[in-house]
């Protein structure tokens, strides 16, 4: 005998479903189309927050450790390699060095992007701390060694060889993750927060002398 494909007791997919589509009840819905004007920023932020909230889950509830430091360390990661294009953007506007060209968007690797980044960061701010911006670069090459396209905490095998991905990568902590990355990303929001504050000032003074 056949099982049924359809049980009435489960909830299948019906005629017109959508994934994306407004609530009657406004409480209910994500407002997409008032995003704010800097979207690398809030893009950036989204990503950190969800993968705090994950952890904060994990640690109330003791459930999904093991399998819930997969996306929480993408997010993670995602949120490294939008905060910095933010600042390697927004700094170069500041130093009016020009847009950054369009083939360094698609850059995926945090240890280049850093790179760009800490330059800028030092043009802006010259007397910075060097030894805050070393544990900052250590914290991210660490990330970059581990998953330089980012793809290690999205698949279990290599897009190229078939290999496993985190081969040797065996206990990781979420709660020192997320307090690590809590040190890493105040600083890297501080500078932005810096950035923007420049970048306000000059476009005021720009409009104000037109």
């Amino acid at each position: 005998m056949q099982p049924e494909l359809s049980p009435p007791d489960v909830a299948w997919p019906l005629p017109g479903d959508k994934l994306f589509k407004g609530d009657s009840d406004p409480s209910h819905n994500a407002v997409i189309r008032y995003l704010q004007s800097d979207r690398w920023d809030l893009y950036a932020t989204a990503y950190k927050d969800a993968a705090d909230a994950l952890i904060d889950r994990v640690i109330e509830t003791r459930q999904g450790m093991d399998s819930f430091v997969y996306p929480v360390a993408f997010l993670y990661r995602h949120y490294l390699e939008l905060r910095l294009k933010e600042l390697i953007i927004n700094s170069r506007f500041v130093l009016t060095l020009g847009p950054l060209p369009s083939q360094e968007r698609d850059v995926h690797w945090l240890r280049k992007l850093w790179t760009e980044c800490r330059n800028l960061l030092q043009m802006v701010w010259p007397d910075g701390s060097k030894e805050v911006l070393d544990a900052a670069e250590a914290c991210i090459l660490e990330f970059d060694l581990l998953d330089a396209n980012s793809e290690c905490f999205r698949y279990p095998e290599h897009k190229r060889g078939r290999t496993p991905t985190l081969a040797g990568l065996q206990d990781v902590s979420l709660r020192n993750l997320r307090e690590v990355m809590g040190r890493l990303a105040t600083l890297l929001e501080s500078a932005s927060c810096g950035i923007a504050a420049y970048k306000d000032e000059m476009v005021t003074y720009s409009c104000d002398c037109q």
